[in-house]
Formats: C-alpha cells, structure tokens, sequence
C-alpha cells in the first residue's frame, strides 16, 4: 500500500507538479514521507525516496515532467520552504537509514535525495549532514574522520558559483557528492554494523510518527 501510494504521488507530481505544490495536503504528503523512511522493506523504501528525489529536483529546476519548460519561481519556492522547515529531520532520518536499517539496494536512492538536498541548498544541506554525523557514536567514528568527510562533501560549497552556468561541470560535482556518500556509508556499516549489532534495527534518529486527520 505504501509503495502503490508514494508511486500515485509521483505520477501526481508529474502530470500536475503545480498543482501538487499547492496543495494543502502538502506538509501531510512530506510528514507521511519522513515517517516512511522508518521502512526497511526495498520496494516500497525505493518508492517514498524516488518521490522524495523528484520533489527535491523541482526545486533545483529539474523538470521530469513532460508539461512544463521550466519550473515555475512559486513552485520551487514553496518546496524550498517545505524543506526549510523539515529538512533537517529528513537529512538526519536518510543517514541514519542508510547507516542502520535501509536495505543495501537503497543506499544509493538514499545518497540521491541528499545529493539533491546539498544541490537545493549547499551550506545549510552540509550543516545537516554534519550535525547528523554527530550523533553517530565516538567510538565508531573519530572526529578526524567526520571533518574529512564533511569537508570533502563542503568541497562543492567553493565551486557552487560556477557551476551555476555550467551545467556538465554541476552534474559531475553532484555524482561525485553523491559517491563519496555512498563510499563512506559503506565503509560505516563494513566496520560496525552486522546482523547482530544493528540496534534492534534502529539508527541514531527517532522515526517521524504520522496519523492523517482528514
């Protein structure tokens, strides 16, 4: 059911991505979306992050809609204030799933929406992934190694001027984020998570509780 209806909003956010935006049912489509990150079953998970990816890319100006040229300034305004006001939450909720409790198939859709967190918002995506870094146990993670991997990840905070008129040079800078999140989760889980140890199948985050009221 959930995979059916994180796939519905996709086709929603396609054919009508305007419309979708203005919804009021919005912040109750993205509450649902964090609370589903809590899932550990591949199918419907790769759902609710390919939904997540494709809302987060209209407001970068990514269009995968097929009935619209550009992407209207209200739309991406009003996703980039959706974000604002939960995107740390969903950062620190994508991390700590692909660290602890996502299925390895999703590590790189989970790497994909936070790369297109950092695409939409360079400084304050970093901030949330290095406040999500913290929380992660010392004896697990040195400092040294969370200030290397942040400040390779901030690399694109330097370039993020020109890559604003060079589109080829932008989506290789966002490939490269995208692998060095992947290569350092997998080096993560590779050294302190097994079958045994995954925390009860929890991370260091607490899921979102979600309850629709019509």
């Amino acid at each position: 059911m959930i995979e059916d209806f994180f796939r519905l909003l996709m086709d929603a956010l396609f054919c009508h991505p305007l419309e979708f935006t203005k919804s009021p049912l919005l912040p109750t489509i993205v509450q649902a979306a964090l609370a589903s990150l809590a899932l550990e079953l591949e199918n419907p998970l790769t759902a609710v992050l390919h939904f997540l990816r494709d809302f987060l890319g209209y407001a970068v100006g990514h269009v995968p809609s097929s009935m619209e040229s550009e992407v209207p300034v209200e739309m991406q305004n009003a996703i980039r204030a959706m974000i604002g006001a939960h995107g740390s939450t969903m950062c620190s909720l994508i991390m700590s799933g692909m660290i602890f409790t996502f299925p390895r198939d999703c590590v790189m859709d989970g790497a994909g929406a936070l790369m297109t967190l950092v695409e939409m918002d360079p400084e304050t995506s970093v901030n949330w992934i290095a406040n999500s870094l913290q929380m992660l146990p010392a004896e697990n993670l040195s400092q040294e190694e969370r200030t290397r991997f942040i400040s390779q990840v901030a690399e694109y905070l330097l370039n993020a001027d020109h890559l604003l008129t060079d589109s080829a040079a932008a989506a290789k800078d966002h490939r490269r984020i995208q692998r060095q999140i992947q290569d350092f989760v997998a080096i993560y889980r590779r050294r302190v998570i097994s079958p045994r140890s995954k925390s009860g199948g929890k991370g260091f985050v607490e899921g979102v509780s979600f309850r629709f009221q019509s």
